[in-house]
C-alpha cells in the first residue's frame, strides 16, 4: 500500500466515523506553512510528495489557521524516524508544546510515516501551529489533526476524503508550480564584476505559463548590495537583472503570489546565486606557520603506537562481506572508532580503499554499506564507542554542544584538531590492511566530511583521490571581508584559519570532484566553495546544483560543472562514481 492511499484511509477514517461517531480530521501539509523560516523545502519519496527538512536546531515553521470547530484533536505527524539519534520535531499550538515527533527510542521510521504526537483543546477560530527542529537534519511531511475519537492506524486503502487547512495568508492552487530560473549566460558563475546579471525566471503550473500574478523577489550581494521587488506575471519570463561590484556572488529568492499578494501555497521558495569573477574571492591570509602547525600534529600523532582493535560483526550483508567494528588509539580528545567492511573474497593487495566520514553533529553509530570490490571504512567524527545508547547519545550532544570552531585561539587543543589526527591516523590504518592494493585510497564524505576529506587530501599525499560534496569551512572568516552570510555553526577566530578547506586545497595533489555544490547553500555559501576550489592546482572538477540548499536536491534539477582538462576518475574508482 502507497503511503498516499495510507493517508487518504486514514482520514477517511476519522471524517466518515468508521464507529467513530463525532469524528473529524483536518490536514495541514507542511511546504505550505506561510512561513517555513530556515526549513528547506524538498521531495521526500519517488512519488514527488515534498516535505520540509531543518538542517539545524531551533529552526521554526508556523501557519496560523481557521479551526472550523470547537473540541479535543490529537496530532499525528508524518516524518521520518530513525530510533535512538536525535532528529526531532516539537509541535506547538499557540506556543504551548504538545508533542514530539521525530527520533524515539524503538521508533524506526527510515520512510515517512505516521506517529502521534499528543493532543490539545482548540477553540473554533485562528490557532498559530508551528513546528521546531530540536535536532539537525529532522524532516517531516504533514500534520493530521483528528477530532474526537482517535481511529485505528490505516490497513487498507480507502477514497481520498478528508479536509485540508490553509493558513490565513495563503492561496490554495491545483496542480505542480515548477521555477524555471537560469542566468541569460550559463553557467551561474560565468560573469565579470559590474556586468549586468540576468536572471530569467519562467513559473509554470502544471508545465503551463502562470499568466497571472506576482513574483515577489529579493537580491543580495557579496559587495554589499540589497534590493527587493514586485513583478506582474503575464505568461512571459520575468527578467530580473543586477550587478556585482565586486568578485563574489549575489542571492536571488522569489516566491509566487496571486494577484492579491496572497502566498502560493506549496510553491515553495526559490533560492540560488550568480557568480562574476569568482576566481578572485578574496580569502584571510594563511597563518605563516601553517605547515610547521600541521608537521608538529603528525609527530604528536606517530608518538602514539598504531595498535587497532578488531570486533567482527554480522554487518548488513555477512554472507558476502566481513564487517568488524574497529577502535585504534589516537592523540586528542579521542581514538578513532568505526565500521570496517571488507569482501568476504578478497586476496591480499587486490583491492582500492575508501575512507569515508560523517557530517555534522552526534549520531547514533550504524554498520557501513558495504562497497562491491572495495575496501570500506567509515569512521565516527568524535571517535565515541560504537555501543551506545538514546541517553549516553544525548549526554555526548550536550557535551559537544557547539564543538566546531568556538575553541581555536589555541589551535592545538582545539576539537577540530583532535578529529584531524583522527582522519590521518584512519588513513594510516587502512594502508596496514593486507587486502589493500598500495595505491588506490579515496576519501570521501559530505558537509563535515566534505571538510575532512580535504583535511585527508591536503595532509597526507598517500591519498589518490578526493570525492567531497558540500564541503563546510570554506574560506572561513569571509564574513569580516564583507560576504554573506558566515558558514553556518562557526565562530571566526585567527586560529580557525588552520582548518579552514580553502588552505588544505592549495596543498592537494590528488584528484579532487567536488559531486555537488549548492548555490542556494548558506550553511556552506557558495563564495566559500569556490574560492575552495579556485585554491584547488591539481585535477579538479566541480558540479553546481541550481536552487539546492544544504539537503539532498529534488530531481530534477538544473546542475552545470566546471573541470580541468586533465581531471579523470581514477579507474579504480570508476565504478564507485
Amino acid at each position: 500500500m502507497t503511503w498516499k492511499n495510507a493517508l487518504l484511509f486514514f482520514v477517511a477514517l476519522a471524517v466518515s466515523g468508521c464507529g467513530c461517531p463525532g469524528s473529524q480530521s483536518y490536514l495541514i501539509e507542511a511546504e505550505e506553512m506561510d512561513d517555513l523560516g530556515s526549513f528547506e523545502t524538498e521531495r521526500g519519496d519517488c512519488s514527488g510528495n515534498a516535505l520540509i527538512r531543518a538542517a539545524g536546531t531551533n529552526i521554526f515553521a508556523k501557519g496560523v489557521y481557521e479551526i472550523p470547530e470547537e473540541g479535543d484533536y490529537t496530532f499525528f505527524l508524518r516524518d521520518v524516524s530513525f530510533g535512538d539519534n536525535q532528529r526531532t520535531l516539537d509541535c506547538l499550538v499557540d506556543r504551548k508544546k504538545i508533542g514530539s515527533g521525530g527520533d524515539a527510542p524503538g521508533a524506526v521510521r527510515p520512510a515517512l510515516e505516521w506517529c502521534k504526537l499528543g493532543s490539545s483543546h482548540l477553540t473554533r477560530g485562528a490557532h498559530e501551529i508551528m513546528l521546531q527542529s530540536t535536532g539537525a537534519n529532522v524532516r517531516a511531511d504533514a500534520l493530521l489533526l483528528v477530532k474526537g475519537k482517535v481511529p485505528p492506524l490505516p490497513d487498507d486503502s480507502m477514497p481520498e476524503k478528508y479536509q485540508r487547512l490553509c493558513t490565513r495568508n495563503g492561496v490554495r492552487h491545483s496542480g505542480e508550480v515548477k521555477f524555471n530560473c537560469m542566468t541569460e549566460r550559463a553557467p551561474f558563475g560565468a560573469y565579470h564584476c559590474k556586468e549586468a546579471i540576468v536572471f530569467s525566471i519562467h513559473p509554470t503550473l502544471d508545465d503551463k505559463p502562470i499568466r497571472e500574478g506576482q513574483l515577489f523577489y529579493t537580491l543580495a550581494g557579496d559587495d554589499g548590495k540589497k534590493s527587493e521587488g514586485i513583478v506582474k506575471l503575464t505568461g512571459n519570463p520575468v527578467k530580473v537583472t543586477t550587478t556585482l561590484d565586486t568578485p563574489g556572488f549575489v542571492r536571488l529568492t522569489f516566491t509566487l503570489h496571486d494577484a492579491d499578494g496572497k502566498l502560493f501555497l506549496g510553491a515553495g521558495k526559490f533560492d540560488s546565486c550568480a557568480g562574476a569573477d569568482e576566481e578572485k574571492i578574496s580569502q584571510i591570509a594563511e597563518p605563516e606557520d601553517f605547515d610547521a602547525f600541521w608537521a608538529k600534529q603528525k609527530a604528536r600523532l606517530a608518538a602514539v603506537p598504531l595498535k587497532p582493535e578488531f570486533k567482527e560483526i554480522a554487518g548488513r550483508d555477512p554472507e558476502n562481506f566481513r564487517s568488524f567494528e574497529v577502535t585504534i588509539p589516537a592523540p586528542g580528545n579521542a581514538p578513532v572508532t568505526g565500521f570496517l567492511v571488507v569482501p568476504r573474497d578478497a586476496k591480499a593487495k587486490t583491492l582500492p580503499a575508501n575512507v569515508a566520514f560523517q557530517g555534522y553533529g552526534v549520531h547514533m553509530p550504524s554498520c557501513a554499506f558495504p562497497q562491491k570490490g572495495c575496501i570500506f571504512f567509515e569512521i565516527n567524527a568524535h571517535g565515541m564507542p560504537l555501543a551506545q545508547t538514546r541517553e549516553s547519545i544525548k549526554e555526548l550532544a550536550h557535551k559537544l554542544n557547539r564543538y566546531a570552531l568556538d575553541d581555536t585561539a589555541d589551535p592545538e587543543n582545539a576539537y577540530f584538531c583532535g578529529m584531524a589526527l583522527r582522519v590521518l591516523r584512519a588513513l594510516e590504518f587502512v594502508r596496514t590492511l593486507p587486502e589493500w592494493n598500495g595505491k588506490d585510497l579515496m576519501v570521501s564524505g559530505g558537509s563535515q566530511g566534505g571538510l575532512q576529506s580535504l583535511w585527508a587530501a591536503g595532509l597526507d599525499d598517500k591519498v589518490s583521490f578526493c570525492q567531497p560534496y558540500i564541503p563546510w569551512c570554506c574560506n572561513l572568516g569571509s564574513e569580516t571581508l564583507g560576504f554573506m552570510p558566515k558558514t553556518w555553526g562557526v565562530t571566526y577566530t585567527e586560529g580557525a584559519r588552520y582548518f579552514d578547506a580553502a588552505n588544505f586545497a592549495k596543498r592537494i595533489k590528488c584528484p579532487v570532484e567536488i559531486t555537488r555544490a549548492g548555490l542556494g547553500d548558506f550553511i556552506c555559501p557558495p563564495s566559500g566553495v569556490a574560492r575552495m576550489y579556485h585554491n584547488l592546482k591539481c585535477p579538479k572538477k566541480i558540479t553546481w546544483f541550481v536552487n539546492n540548499a544544504h539537503s539532498n536536491p529534488p530531481s530534477p534539477r538544473p546542475t552545470f560543472a566546471t573541470q580541468s582538462d586533465d581531471f579523470k576518475v581514477p579507474a579504480a574508482f570508476e565504478k564507485k562514481h
